[in-house]
């Protein structure tokens, strides 16, 4: 009985120290995004974006945004930000001299846009989001490339694409 429970407990050790569960930690980053509408009615200006995140192992990380959205559409102008949280699942090749992490994303959108030169194009709500990326890193330093597909209420599905570079703490 004893001996059962000395190699049981040594199996949960050698499992949850493997190198799976040793890659974790917190990333903060700063970026630019722009989005393009699906139907091609308005794109917003190149903004500004702020990134947080945790990686709990190479596969699974928690993520959350904030993205300043300026732009144009019927060429009147229009503002707002918008804040995702969502996860990532992937796995973190860990290579010669850097790591590279492909990647799915899904999560929620919250959004807040408005105009004063357009009555009708006030949009505030939450929709679900999910994307794809590719993050890589050397040392504490990583950058991050990703496009989101998000229905922001002016059409059709529209897509955001993000470049953030950060640190990995």
């Amino acid at each position: 009985m004893n001996n059962k429970l000395i190699n049981l407990l040594g199996a949960v050790v050698v499992v949850f120290t493997s190198t799976v569960y040793a890659d974790d930690g917190f990333r903060f980053g700063i970026g630019a995004s722009g989005i393009i509408s699906g139907s091609g009615d308005y794109e917003t200006n190149t903004n500004i974006k702020f990134e947080a995140g945790y990686d709990f192992n190479q596969i699974v990380g928690l993520h959350a945004s904030y993205e300043k959205l300026d732009g144009e559409y019927a060429l009147k102008n229009f503002n707002g930000g918008a804040f995702k949280v969502g996860f990532d699942i992937g796995y973190k090749f860990q290579l010669a001299i850097f790591d590279l992490k492909p990647y799915a994303k899904i999560g929620a959108n919250f959004i807040d846009v408005s105009s004063d030169e357009l009555s009708n194009l006030i949009d505030d709500g939450a929709t679900a989001y999910y994307g794809v990326g590719v993050r890589g890193s050397i040392g504490f330093v990583y950058i991050d490339l990703a496009t989101d597909y998000v229905d922001t209420g002016f059409g059709d599905t529209d897509n955001t694409g993000s470049i953030t570079i950060g640190m990995v703490f």
